[in-house]
């Protein structure tokens, strides 16, 4: 991904918060990956640097902080149980409803072995999909989900047809892994919405 992207995805993870300034931080972990959360999504990027030890630098001003980032090890879901395939240009025309709907309400996903079906009070739609291993249904906050997708497709420079975005999921109140393929990966928390509504 290039750098100016990926400074744009981390901004709006690590936003200002000064009631917890680490959250405000990058996490350049001693694993050689790179770490940005709110809590409720976090960015991880495989290999990033080969630093040796964990740095935690604030996004907008550079600052160091040597308090203890989150351990984002325990909300990493597993990829050996329930996952998806689907085309990343398919995900770019669900941007591109997310953003023409301004979409701030959960959003539902349901998927099954065919297809994964997006859906809100205002619109549902369904993109074919090209595995399954376990069907489920689970509900995003519709602005995350947005970036979230925004993300992988900067990380593959959308610049070919044909490239594979994976969703790997454990249940409905789990957090969701969206991983690119290429080291850039991005954990979502779901929202739990009363039965019946969306």
């Amino acid at each position: 991904m290039k750098q100016n992207k990926l400074m744009k995805h981390l901004k709006r993870v690590a936003r200002v918060n000064k009631n917890r300034p680490m959250l405000s931080c990058v996490n350049y972990n001693k694993n050689g990956s790179l770490y940005a959360t709110d809590t409720h999504r976090v960015i991880a990027v495989d290999g990033f640097h080969n630093y040796g030890n964990d740095v935690n630098i604030n996004v907008r001003t550079l600052e160091i902080n040597d308090e203890r980032f989150p351990d984002i090890s325990r909300i990493i879901p597993s990829t050996d149980n329930g996952q998806v395939k689907l085309l990343t240009e398919d995900l770019f025309e669900i941007s591109k409803l997310f953003k023409k709907y301004n979409v701030e309400n959960p959003v539902r996903l349901v998927i099954t072995k065919n297809e994964i079906t997006f859906s809100d009070r205002r619109f549902s739609i369904s993109v074919p999909i090209l595995s399954c291993n376990g069907g489920i249904e689970i509900s995003f906050q519709g602005r995350y989900l947005f970036e979230a997708f925004d993300f992988v497709r900067d990380a593959q420079d959308y610049v070919k047809t044909g490239q594979v975005t994976t969703i790997y999921y454990n249940s409905s109140i789990r957090p969701v892994l969206i991983d690119s393929g290429n080291g850039y990966k991005y954990i979502l928390t779901p929202v739990i919405t009363p039965k019946g509504r969306r």
